[in-house]
């Protein structure tokens, strides 16, 4: 058993070393300051004794990097620059600090020019490649799919292998309605094996503005695979077989789209129009209702209540709608057809003429609108004028009907 003396001396000493553990935790920062004061100055020196050597730049900025300090390490590197313009070392490596710091423009400069400087360098492809594809992902962000596209295929010529490269390429070009290529790049990225749903989903949304349906409820089912809760491709999947003539099938996706996200745009309506499809009119009129509600400023709801309400004798209604249809778009041709409809059955002869007309000049082949022009202008007295559409309809109808 240890006597109080000693214990006393083992206390003190205890309290000797917290002391001691508390000076030095309270010095220890500045050691460490001073240490690294110290490895800057000897840097800058080296520097200073050998203007003429990269090396001693990039031993410079690298520290300096390593601080946080990136203003003073590009500093630096464009000193070293000014004595070394030749340095494609000291060109990517402020690249890389520029790119580190998301100013992708800067630093595909200096890696483009280090690249002229070394050509051979696999690294500095791939870096300028990388940072041409972020400049390119900057400007489709910003809605400018023309500058995207050019940044992009800059990219493309340097590595196109680089991984998301094809997808964003693709996107740009499919904004840009330069669908053939579109859908080479989508197909592209997807053959890489990317799981990500929104490669697939995209890739029908191309096969889609080609009509090409059945390749789009490929890829759209290939989505789904990859992410059975993504509920755009339930809804584009729905669109797809609609158009292939398989209306009843598509309701099912349509409503799943719609038990994901009811409120997800579009689905009300591309349910209803084909219920329209399918003769189920009342269950259709509530769907485009309900689009309108969440959608209010898409016009092709509008212009389907229209119709029903035109085809069911609605008349009022249906001119409401369809006038509301033509407000939000004024080139919508089939509701200036329907609209001229709307007014011949409320006896409004002079202004179905003019919604008939309307619908001719955005589409002058339009059977069916040439035919009711000339009996808008039969029933207004306008007699020369409907014999005129008259023939013309004889013609149209003729050339439509005879084999090319």
């Amino acid at each position: 058993m240890e006597s109080l003396g000693t214990a006393h001396f083992h206390s003190a000493a205890l309290e000797v070393c917290a002391a001691v553990n508390d000076n030095f935790a309270m010095i220890l920062p500045f050691l460490l300051f001073l240490v690294l004061q110290g490895s800057e100055s000897r840097l800058r020196r080296a520097v200073s004794e050998n203007p003429q050597e990269a090396q001693g730049y990039l031993d410079l900025s690298r520290f300096l990097e390593q601080q946080g300090k990136i203003p003073q390490a590009i500093e630096v590197l464009h000193q070293g620059l000014s004595k070394l313009p030749q340095s494609a070392a000291i060109r990517q490596e402020i690249g890389a600090l520029y790119a580190a710091q998301k100013q992708f423009g800067k630093a595909a400069e200096q890696f483009e020019s280090a690249l002229k400087l070394n050509p051979s360098s696999a690294d500095l492809r791939h870096n300028l490649a990388a940072a041409r594809l972020q400049q390119g992902v900057e400007s489709f962000e910003a809605q400018d799919f023309e500058q995207s596209r050019s940044f992009l295929e800059r990219a493309f010529s340097l590595e196109p292998d680089l991984p998301g490269l094809s997808y964003v390429l693709g996107l740009a070009c499919f904004k840009l309605q330069d669908l053939p290529k579109a859908v080479e790049l989508l197909e592209r990225a997807a053959a890489r094996g990317s799981e990500d749903p929104e490669v697939r989903f995209n890739l029908g949304l191309a096969y889609s503005a080609q009509n090409r349906w059945k390749e789009a409820q490929e890829a759209f089912r290939a989505a789904l695979k990859r992410g059975p809760d993504f509920a755009p491709a339930y809804l584009y999947l729905g669109r797809a077989l609609h158009e292939d003539n398989r209306s009843e099938t598509s309701l099912q996706y349509f409503k799943k789209a719609l038990e994901l996200n009811p409120k997800l745009s579009l689905a009300h309506y591309h349910l209803g129009f084909a219920l329209k499809g399918l003769a189920r009119y009342e269950e259709a009129w509530a769907e485009l209702f309900r689009e309108t509600e969440i959608t209010p400023g898409f016009p092709m709801s509008y212009l389907q209540l229209g119709i029903i309400a035109q085809e069911q004798g609605k008349t009022d209604e249906a001119l409401k709608l369809l006038r509301r249809a033509i407000e939000l778009d004024p080139k919508i041709t089939q509701a200036y057809y329907y609209l001229g409809k709307a007014l011949l059955q409320a006896g409004k002869d002079a202004e179905a003429a003019v919604a008939l007309e309307q619908d001719l000049k955005l589409a002058p082949n339009h059977l069916e609108g040439r035919y009711l022009l000339a009996r808008a202008y039969q029933k207004v007295g306008r007699a020369e004028e409907a014999r005129r559409e008259m023939s013309l309809y004889q013609k149209l109808a003729e050339a439509q009907r005879t084999p090319k």
